[in-house]
């Protein structure tokens, strides 16, 4: 339980600032959604894709992956969110449309154990599950033989590595970034300020 609650934070905390920094994509956490049974549920991460459509993503331990009946329930329950919506609509918009999730790719990050100094906690996707993000908690050592731990990294090499989590198709060029950080996709001429200070998290680039 202290996992789950730690990590789905710690993960939609990166999700949304990544979002933060973009100009049409807009990234959502823990949002209800009335489901096609009349019952309401709360989707873990919702990204805005267009004016009405939206990506769902289900944040599982990796148990859920490994384990047939764990997994079929994690579909299942990933189904009903995007079916709801689709059914009927998410955020006040009658006309959303939602699908299983492919833009936010979470799949090898690694960030510190809070609970266990000696372990980490890997972020895991796979192209045959979209939608679904696993993670796991592993000795510090084993997670990669290449891991760099960055113990106070610069805000440019944090901006580097989160944004490595999208398709380049989903970076647009030139988005407003926060003081200290280089505009993304190489045009210099379009970097701007944001009206407040964005704190960066320590944690581990694989």
């Amino acid at each position: 339980m202290k996992y789950g609650r730690y990590t789905h934070t710690a993960l939609g905390t990166i999700f949304q600032l990544v979002n933060l920094l973009t100009v049409d994509e807009v990234a959502f956490t823990e949002e209800k959604v009335t489901l096609t049974s009349g019952k309401n549920g709360r989707l873990d991460y919702a990204l805005k894709t267009g004016t009405s459509s939206y990506e769902v993503y289900e944040l599982k331990p990796m148990s859920y992956r490994t384990n047939s009946k764990k997994h079929a329930s994690a579909l299942k329950q990933l189904n009903n969110y995007v079916n709801g919506i689709n059914a009927n609509g998410f955020l006040n918009d009658p006309k959303a449309t939602a699908t299983k999730g492919t833009k936010f790719n979470p799949n090898g990050l690694v960030i510190n154990d809070p609970f266990d100094s000696n372990k980490v906690i890997k972020f895991y996707t796979y192209d045959d599950d979209p939608g679904m993000i696993y993670y796991d908690s592993l000795d510090r050592e084993k997670p990669n033989e290449d891991l760099k731990v960055v113990p106070e990294p610069k805000t440019s090499e944090i901006w580097d590595a989160l944004s490595g989590f999208f398709a380049p198709s989903y970076r647009p060029n030139g988005i407003p970034l926060p003081n200290g950080l280089p505009p993304l996709g190489g045009d210099k001429g379009n970097g701007g300020l944001t009206p407040f200070p964005i704190p960066i998290p320590k944690y581990i680039i694989p």
